[in-house]
């Protein structure tokens, strides 16, 4: 589903395409409205690898360093490390700041994305990391640290990429996100999102299928 795979595929394998994940754009192309003050928001199982205690501490780099004081972060997804990321939200007091929701539904995750205005992915690796795109079909600006999928995405039009685990190069990069937030345009963040529509996910698997049935 992405490059990084692709490569890993092994020697003997002669023919390799990359199809990537099939997400549902339209489904978070909503009508975007002004939000005041800085919103992130994040989509992710509470399991190993996905780092969510690093965006826990990078927000509170964020409120104590930068002063940013009108700052939310809401957490969406469920997992075996739940009570984990909670107890280091309240170690790193706060509370106040942070929403852990739960597991949503895909209509629930459009509205939420559609509240805020930067998005978070903190993993250690992503085969190709469909919330991403989502985040992208709403219109939000994407911070990701380089962990593979999500690199044949991010760029300087859609957000920022940032190294594993450096907690205050997170923070740095959706401050300079937030604070260039016109920098982002919508329709771009979409175009780059519809790649992976439907349509042409399924066109190119067509075209794969095709090719192979004239060759026989």
């Amino acid at each position: 589903v992405s490059k990084y795979m692709l490569a890993d595929l092994p020697s003997y394998v002669k023919r390799k395409k990359v199809i990537p994940n099939l997400v549902d754009t339209e489904c978070f192309k909503l009508e975007r409205k002004p939000i005041k003050g800085l919103r992130i928001a994040k989509v992710c199982a509470f399991r190993k690898g996905k780092r969510i205690e690093d965006l826990l501490s990078a927000l509170r780099i964020i409120i104590d360093k930068y002063k940013i004081k009108d700052v939310h972060l809401t957490i969406v997804g469920d997992g075996y490390l739940k009570e984990f990321y909670q107890n280091k939200c309240h170690e790193l007091n706060l509370d106040s700041y942070v929403d852990f929701v739960g597991r949503k539904s895909k209509l629930e995750i459009a509205q939420i994305l559609n509240e805020n205005n930067v998005f978070v992915i903190t993993s250690t690796n992503e085969t190709f990391c469909i919330p991403g795109i989502e985040a992208l079909a709403s219109g939000m600006p994407v911070v990701s640290t380089k962990c593979f999928g999500p690199e044949e995405y991010i760029n300087e039009v859609s957000g920022k990429l940032v190294s594993v685990g450096n907690i205050k190069e997170i923070a740095e990069a959706i401050v300079d996100v937030y604070q260039n937030i016109d920098h982002y345009n919508v329709n771009d963040l979409r175009a780059i999102a519809d790649r992976y529509s439907a349509k042409n996910v399924t066109d190119l698997a067509i075209k794969v299928y095709q090719e192979l049935l004239e060759e026989k």
